[in-house]
């Protein structure tokens, strides 16, 4: 994620609640993160096993 945030299995996240943030799918994590692009700053908000309650 340091060279390219956005590479390999990235996604936005939708809703309200997401607004800004993305999922990256490592195996059967996720990491939910924001990027800032004019400091660029990686923001970590959570890293979790991927269940039905992950998103919520």
């Amino acid at each position: 994620m340091e060279t390219d945030p956005l590479l390999g299995d990235v996604k936005p996240l939708k809703g309200s609640a997401w607004k800004g943030r993305f999922r990256k799918r490592v195996g059967s994590y996720r990491i939910i993160f924001t990027i800032d692009h004019q400091t660029k700053v990686i923001a970590i908000s959570r890293i979790v096993i991927r269940s039905e309650k992950t998103y919520r």
